[in-house]
């Protein structure tokens, strides 16, 4: 029996393999990175005269396969960075330009790691997106680490990719829990993550938003960033709905291969659209205890709004309504009630509360928490041979 307040109950199905492969990185930029819209026919997709239709409709971006020892080097502890390439000409942002790496490696000490294979592909990709990126795998991007560069995640280097990667509690999730609440599935694989290096641009926070699709239909949509109260979003919140209802009308509405899912977007300054990420939007066995599909919208306000019907056969194509929700931070009080919650998801080391470490000392620091690690590494050593 259906879920009340929903169509078919889909809002208390279980997460599958399946939704989670469609939201990885991989699997939806080759379907959108050329993208005319779903209403042109595919005679017309090389027509680039076409008035109103874009050619790229999301960040250019490069996929960088990765092997099972890179894998297994972001899961272990510790932050040694790998061994740059002997003699190679690192960027001067590489946070690796002043270490030093000592060949000798201490008995019951994990020999440093090297990728140097990995390091070209990354660094002819920087080069190929302009000389600047951003990192991610499959399904998240490190933004809990940007702390260790300053407070972005700007990349013009493989060691300061690597360092992101290191640093991140997201990327641990990518690694070891993508699929822990999926049912099982003999139809579909679970996948190692790839690298994702993605072209940097002046990002505005206050312009991404989280968009909700049930049974293929916009239902609502929210700020992405709840930490701050924008309060030009108040007066261009029906602007905002409709280029976001329009984008999602022409190039995503059924192309995307789920029915139900969430789709970040961004609007940049021109007032076009660009997709950030997809994401699963589906509730498991644990549905009780889930966290809230946005810190703006509840699950039962989801439901809410996914239970009235909205299918295609009773849209009017002259209907110039949009999608029935935009939800925004309406106050700095509103913004208060969701700080607690991003801090408490969101950590960082007491030296950056404090000022006291920032990108101009970051590699010392990075020193010092090696020396630290090896110290305990001996001492863990003396007290294996006399126990």
């Amino acid at each position: 029996m259906p879920a009340k307040g929903t169509k078919d109950g889909s809002s208390t199905r279980p997460l599958t393999v399946r939704e989670v492969n469609a939201c990885s990185f991989e699997s939806w930029y080759g379907v959108f990175r050329y993208r005319a819209s779903s209403s042109v026919s595919s005679s017309s997709l090389s027509s680039s005269g076409e008035k109103g239709v874009r050619r790229w409709i999301t960040v250019k971006s490069e996929i960088i396969e990765l092997d099972e020892k890179f894998i297994e080097w972001l899961g272990t502890d510790g932050i040694l960075l790998p061994k740059p390439r002997c003699g190679a000409a690192l960027h001067p942002c590489d946070p690796r330009v002043n270490m030093e790496y000592d060949d000798n490696v201490e008995e019951g000490c994990p020999p440093i790691a090297e990728f140097y294979d990995l390091e070209r592909r990354i660094e002819s990709a920087i080069t190929s997106l302009g000389g600047d990126v951003f990192p991610k795998l499959s399904w998240s991007c490190p933004v809990d680490a940007s702390w260790v560069s300053g407070g972005s995640l700007k990349c013009r280097s493989a060691g300061e990719i690597f360092l992101l990667l290191k640093s991140s509690d997201f990327v641990q999730h990518d690694l070891r829990n993508a699929y822990d609440h999926c049912v099982s599935s003999k139809d579909e694989a679970m996948r190692r993550p790839v690298l994702v290096l993605r072209k940097w641009f002046d990002f505005s926070p206050s312009m991404e938003f989280r968009c909700f699709v049930d049974d293929n239909e916009l239902v609502a949509a929210c700020q992405r960033y709840c930490g701050v109260h924008y309060p030009f979003l108040s007066s261009k919140r029906e602007e905002l709905a409709s280029i976001i209802d329009s984008f999602f009308e022409k190039y995503v509405r059924r192309v995307f291969s789920l029915d139900r899912y969430t789709i970040d977007v961004y609007v940049d300054k021109k007032g076009r659209a660009w997709i950030v990420d997809f994401a699963p939007l589906a509730r498991g066995p644990q549905s009780a205890d889930a966290p809230p599909p946005h810190a703006l919208l509840s699950w039962k306000q989801l439901e809410s709004l996914c239970g009235v019907d909205s299918s295609a056969a009773d849209r009017d194509d002259d209907d110039d309504d949009v999608f029935r929700e935009l939800r925004i931070v309406e106050s700095t009080e509103e913004v208060d009630s969701q700080r607690t919650k991003v801090l408490g998801m969101h950590r960082v080391p007491i030296e950056i509360a404090t000022g006291e470490l920032n990108s101009s000392n970051i590699a010392d620091y990075l020193e010092k928490l090696q020396k630290l690690q090896v110290d305990q590494d001996a001492a863990f050593s003396s007290d294996d041979e006399t126990s």
